[in-house]
């Protein structure tokens, strides 16, 4: 198991400064070497969900704790993935990511989640999506150009293009990831700021550079709800 836990905040930021914003953060931060070239990697996630949306409206009624469930892969490689439990506190995040092999994210489209018992860390998972009734319920997917520092978790991330696709004929991650409706705002994409402790003035001041508008998105909210994130107050256009 892999697990971390860290602040993490959200903001839209504008196709205007992305490209200035990019810049700035090679010249200050470390590139992720994910990020080849310093070219975006694809993400492409599956998120679970119960009989009833429970995670879903837990967000959308602003529930302080809450947990959600996914499988996810990179740059369309279903060799190699993971099923990641994130729990919110606050704007406190924790992640517990447990390692898939190809067999494993395959079972999991067809809702086959038993591979979760092998750990004692996610046997507590499968009990409550079992008891629950969870099963697959939308792909999201985006490309991501990721900046890192050798302390206090500290990674900002750009996601671009973000997209959702219904999991409607159960095609998989991979197949998944070439299509579907794109879900943040015309004209905007999300930075995402993750830290632990406290995040240093030098980053803080290039930030205040842009014109940032903080959100509470849920990426697997925006993509159930598709383009209607603006009713709940997610819109940066009138965001104060």
């Amino acid at each position: 198991m892999l697990k971390v836990s860290r602040v993490e905040n959200k903001y839209f930021v504008n196709q205007e400064d992305l490209y200035f914003l990019k810049e700035l953060l090679k010249n200050i931060m470390i590139i992720d070497p994910n990020s080849v070239n310093f070219e975006p990697y694809k993400i492409s996630s599956l998120y679970f969900d119960s009989e009833y949306d429970d995670d879903l409206a837990e967000k959308l009624d602003g529930v302080r704790y809450r947990e959600k469930y996914r499988v996810r892969i990179y740059n369309d490689n279903e060799q190699f993935g993971k099923f990641e439990i994130k729990r919110k506190i606050e704007n406190t995040i924790s992640k517990s990511s447990l390692v898939l092999n190809k067999k494993q994210i395959n079972l999991s489209y067809n809702n086959d989640i038993s591979f979760l018992l092998d750990n004692d860390d996610t046997a507590y998972a499968y009990a409550r999506m079992k008891y629950k009734n969870y099963s697959p319920k939308t792909i999201i997917t985006y490309d991501r150009l990721a900046f890192t520092l050798p302390f206090d978790n500290i990674r900002l991330t750009l996601d671009l293009n973000m997209r959702t696709h219904d999991f409607t004929d159960k095609t998989g991650l991979r197949k998944a990831s070439g299509r579907g409706i794109r879900i943040a705002p015309k004209g905007f994409d999300i930075l995402e700021v993750k830290y632990t402790g406290q995040l240093p003035n030098f980053i803080s001041d290039c930030l205040s550079k842009f014109n940032l508008s903080k959100t509470a998105i849920s990426k697997y909210s925006a993509g159930r709800l598709h383009s209607s994130i603006d009713l709940f107050g997610d819109n940066p256009h009138y965001a104060s």
